[in-house]
């Protein structure tokens, strides 16, 4: 099995961007902020292996937890897409100078749930991935959804997305007093830690908070950030903790945007000392907050400034061009020092400084104006085709809305579906050295160029009768590539003609075969067709008054040639399982698509013995229901899909093949 391939130098493909090439380079540029690191290229000589995780699996060959536990110099891709368990277990980065690159998963990425994530270690850079743990009960740490630890320094979060900590959701730690030498203490934590434009959400109300920067971390930086739906910590500095925040956005928290505290019992005995504004002192936070965004939402009851402490001991602040509204867009204060109770009060809570404290993180602030557009546009994994959780937090700050916060991710769905896509990693597709994409075909469900061919679901709906509409839209959550291939496939109950089939592009599609019968299934086909955002398909009918009562697919195949239909081929069977033959196909590299279409009301899913599934709508009130499949095959031989559903016992095909390159 294929696993590694290891380069002597660091390789930068030389070839430039096709024509026609959009993806938006704020997707994958870093801003390393106070982090020193080049990742997988900061080892001896600058020399790395490239390890591809080839399962979903929790552990074993191939797995993601193989290749982050690895040691020495690595670049950590991925050809499969989906959701990895790791069954409450806790998963460790301990060996340095390693890159992962969520990015190269086919669409939509890859989600890890069940489990704390800990970089603890050096020289680290991860994108691209989303981290879910959730409510799960397991054998490790399980509380963080991902919680740095020592001697985690110089690494880099970007465009990842954190959600549902049921301790926190993203904390910055490693607290160490041992001694009473601020020097050594802020050495023996985690330091020099970016996050750059991520998504930290909806953190599980039985958590402490969202966001920790445990005591004396320091020279940490957060950039560009959606930080939402959180009750608490948005985020929260403790005792001796030094922090940048630049253009961050931060939305609907309940009491609090940003704050520190010390608590005195962790400092017991220790010396604090105030720096009145100056150098901070043993203790004392620093905090340079600049062009951050902040607004309140239907949760927030009592936040009463951007910045609050309510430590016992001084903080050093440089507040500038930071927006702070209310629900009514009034301003909050910049600023408010809390009282309390606890010992080593030393009198000035909160010290303003004239200047910042943490220089040289090579940042070019934009105005906090324009900060909730930047964040809308690069924040988050995969931000040009976000999943509905990452999505939800930018849908609740344009509307000023906001569910409650909930204790359970089953409140807003439980755990993804694992949406299983592969796809071969071509090395030409990237610039190896920022792994930033420099062909068109190297992000999506499949990649053209190489031979590669594949296909992925771009949208679908079902549509029960009994509703007199005349037309089926599907979803529009998926941008495409122009020069792709597009296909809709679908199915729709007798007494209605259909008058057109279309897409928001324009393009002009042909319909393939003939129209199957009880249930009528149609198949229509556009080659070298325009891509973009939001694509959707439409099927138009002449009217009727019993509805549609069917359910439409729009897919897109990558990868195939210029002339890359090669068979199709249509028919019925009324036998367990269902199949049809493709017949002899004409070259070994071919993808097979498939619509398999039943008349019977089910309440189960299509299963197939071997092609994958990609569109899968359940029955329930419809009483026509179909799968589409794709199979990518190696060898010219004769393939036949096989399929079973629960109750029908008659279905319609029909099968679509395509050349790869």
């Amino acid at each position: 099995m294929r696993r590694r391939r290891r380069s002597s130098t660091p390789v930068v493909a030389a070839s430039p961007p096709p024509a026609g090439y959009t993806a938006n380079p704020d997707h994958f540029a870093m801003k390393k902020g106070l982090a020193v690191t080049n990742g997988h290229l900061s080892g001896p000589g600058g020399t790395y292996t490239t390890l591809v995780v080839t399962n979903r699996n929790a552990s074993g060959a191939g797995s993601l937890r193989e290749a982050v536990q690895a040691s020495g110099a690595r670049l950590v891709v991925f050809e499969v897409s989906g959701t990895i368990d790791l069954n409450g277990t806790d998963l460790d980065i301990t060996n340095p100078y390693i890159f992962i690159a969520g990015q190269t998963a086919p669409s939509p990425g890859i989600t890890v749930i069940k489990g704390t994530f800990h970089p603890r270690t050096n020289n680290w850079i991860i994108q691209h991935m989303r981290f879910r743990a959730g409510d799960f009960v397991g054998t490790g740490e399980g509380a963080d959804t991902v919680e740095t630890l020592p001697p985690a320094q110089h690494g880099v979060f970007s465009h990842c997305s954190f959600q549902w900590g049921n301790d926190g959701t993203l904390d910055i730690a490693g607290f160490n007093l041992s001694g009473n030498d601020p020097v050594v203490w802020r050495a023996n934590t985690s330091h020099h830690i970016t996050i750059d434009r991520c998504i930290i959400s909806e953190t599980l109300t039985g958590a402490s908070g969202a966001c920790l920067n445990e005591d004396n971390v320091n020279h940490i930086t957060w950039h560009g950030n959606m930080i939402a739906a959180n009750f608490t910590r948005c985020p929260l500095f403790k005792g001796g903790a030094w922090g940048l925040m630049i253009n961050n956005l931060i939305y609907n928290g309940q009491d609090k945007f940003v704050d520190a505290t010390l608590q005195s019992a962790a400092w017991s005995g220790k010396t604090l000392t105030n720096g009145g504004g100056g150098t901070p002192a043993s203790g004392e936070v620093a905090l340079d907050a600049i062009g951050n965004y902040a607004k309140a939402g239907p949760q927030t009851t009592s936040a009463a400034a951007f910045f609050e402490s309510v430590s016992n001991h001084g903080t050093r602040y440089y507040g500038s061009d930071n927006i702070r509204l209310r629900v009514n867009l009034t301003s909050y204060p910049e600023t408010l020092a809390i009282a309390n109770t606890q010992s080593y009060n030393t009198g000035n809570y909160i010290n303003i400084a004239g200047t910042p404290w943490l220089t040289g993180h090579g940042i070019t602030p934009i105005a906090a104006s324009a900060v909730p557009a930047m964040v809308a546009a690069s924040a988050g994994a995969f931000p040009w085709a976000r999943d509905a959780t990452d999505a939800r937090c930018f849908t609740h700050f344009n509307a000023g809305t906001g569910a409650a916060y909930f204790s359970s991710q089953t409140a807003v769905g439980g755990y993804p579906a694992s949406v299983n896509n592969s796809r071969a990693f071509n090395s030409a597709h990237w610039n190896l050295a920022t792994m930033e994409p420099i062909h068109a075909d190297a992000l999506g469900t499949g990649g053209g160029g190489g031979g590669t061919i594949d296909a992925r679901l771009v949208g679908n709906v079902a549509v029960a009768g009994g509703t007199p509409v005349e037309s089926a839209t599907t979803s529009a959550s998926a941008t495409t590539v122009s020069g792709s291939t597009f296909v809709i496939m679908f199915c729709y109950a007798s007494g209605r003609t259909v008058t057109s089939v279309a897409d928001n592009k324009g393009n002009t599609y042909t319909k393939r075969g003939t129209t199957l019968t009880f249930p009528l299934t149609e198949t229509w086909v556009c080659e070298n067709g325009v891509g973009g955002a939001a694509h959707t398909a439409t099927v138009t009918f002449s009217a009727n008054v019993n509805g549609i009562n069917g359910s439409f697919h729009l897919i897109e195949v990558t990868g195939a040639t210029a002339a890359p239909v090669d068979v199709f081929v249509e028919g019925s069977d009324s036998a367990t399982p269902f199949t049809l033959a493709t017949g002899t196909l004409a070259q070994a590299n071919e993808l097979i698509l498939t619509l398999c279409a039943t008349p019977v009301q089910s309440t189960a899913n299509y299963a197939s013995s071997n092609t994958t599934i990609m569109s899968n709508p359940t029955g329930g009130t419809f009483d026509y229901i179909c799968c589409v499949s794709k199979l990518v095959v190696s060898a010219t031989t004769s393939v036949s899909p096989s399929f079973t559903v629960t109750g029908p016992t008659e279905a319609k095909l029909q099968i679509l093949t395509f050349k790869g390159a």
